[in-house]
């Protein structure tokens, strides 16, 4: 609600334009797909205030669609986000990225705005309980001039302890530990 609130006046013009990615290496190269419209992914962008670059290129399916290097450089959005799968270090990833040839032309890699999106056990842009946890993240980096009072790790706090009865220390010993809020 409190998301919604902010960002119900804003005119598209107002709202940054976003790549959400799904990041994996395949052979060596750099492999990205895009989520379908209505997706959990496109849907906290959306929530968020955002305008999802991709769709209008991507269509309804079954499953995340392969972009390459030359269609995100003919969307050259303002903020990339990527979700990258927990076997590899998000660090070093978005490094990579941003050290490519052609990744680092891009708007976002020239605006420092490329952005692993956090995960603990689960990532935090799938459709189970912690797309709460990505949404209000996801808004403080799109907008960080709104949201600059929003405290994500007490939100993870607060998460956690509401759903799983953990208390702060559980949290910091269990949780926290796997959680990179500010990788980019």
């Amino acid at each position: 609600e409190r998301i919604a609130l902010a960002t119900a006046e804003m005119s598209q013009q107002e709202k940054p334009r976003i790549l959400i990615v799904e990041y994996s290496e395949r052979g060596g190269e750099v492999a990205v797909r895009i989520p379908p419209p209505g997706w959990m992914q496109t849907i906290q962008a959306q929530a968020v205030g955002a305008n999802p670059v991709w769709l209008a290129d991507v269509q309804m399916t079954d499953g995340w669609t392969v972009a390459n290097v030359e269609q995100i450089a003919a969307w050259n959005p303002d903020k990339i986000f990527a979700v990258i799968h927990h076997s590899l270090d998000p660090a070093e990833v978005i490094a990579g990225l941003k050290a490519d040839a052609n990744w680092s032309k891009l708007k976002a890699a020239q605006g420092n705005e490329i952005w692993a999106f956090p995960a603990d056990f689960y990532g935090w842009d799938n459709p189970e309980p912690r797309w709460l946890l990505g949404m209000q993240w996801l808004a403080t980096r799109v907008h960080p001039e709104l949201f600059a009072d929003l405290d994500v790790q007490e939100e993870i706090y607060k998460y956690f302890g509401k759903l799983y009865d953990m208390d702060k220390a559980d949290v910091d010993a269990h949780i926290l530990p796997k959680v990179k809020l500010d990788v980019h």
